[in-house]
């Protein structure tokens, strides 16, 4: 098991959110809410499994791309 991989999805969010206000354009921020969902999670302990945490980036990922990307139209 990795050690303390809540931090890791907390740097990873954060370093994602970074890159889009850098380059201003919002193609990987739903990334980084998602891995920031996982790390909040993560720090509370709901998520221990690694396949977990996975599966929770992912479909916070995809559903953050599919309900902003519906409020931009």
């Amino acid at each position: 098991m990795i050690a303390m991989p809540y931090r890791i999805w907390l740097i990873a969010g954060l370093l994602l959110l970074f890159r889009d206000m850098v380059t201003a354009t919002a193609a990987v921020s739903y990334f980084g809410i998602g891995a920031l969902i996982v790390g909040t999670l993560a720090t509370v302990g709901i998520p221990q499994e690694l396949e977990l945490q996975f599966l929770v980036f992912g479909l916070s990922s995809v559903s953050m791309l599919v309900l902003f990307r519906k409020t931009e139209e």
